[in-house]
């Protein structure tokens, strides 16, 4: 989390994180979900990226990070945890 919020200073994560699925929460006016992927595949996992995901709240102007979320079961319903708010 600590990378995340330096990198931040820098540029947005490119990932814009849709909530198709509405699983979280409607962003906040002024902000937008970016994902980021943790870690990597386990081995003989099919996907090189494996299955852990961060999903921030991010408020587009000032770039403060609202909320994150985690899941480790790659948006499976349920699995989005709220880590920081």
């Amino acid at each position: 989390i600590a990378r995340v919020k330096t990198r931040l200073k820098s540029s947005l994560p490119r990932e814009v994180f849709h909530n198709n699925q509405h699983q979280l929460p409607r962003p906040d006016q002024g902000c937008q979900y970016r994902k980021i992927q943790v870690g990597a595949a386990h081995p003989g996992d099919t996907r090189a990226a494996g299955k852990r995901r961060l999903i921030l709240e991010i408020n587009l102007k000032s770039r403060e990070i609202r909320e994150i979320y985690f899941s480790d079961t790659h948006y499976q319903a349920g699995s989005f945890r709220r880590i920081l708010s």
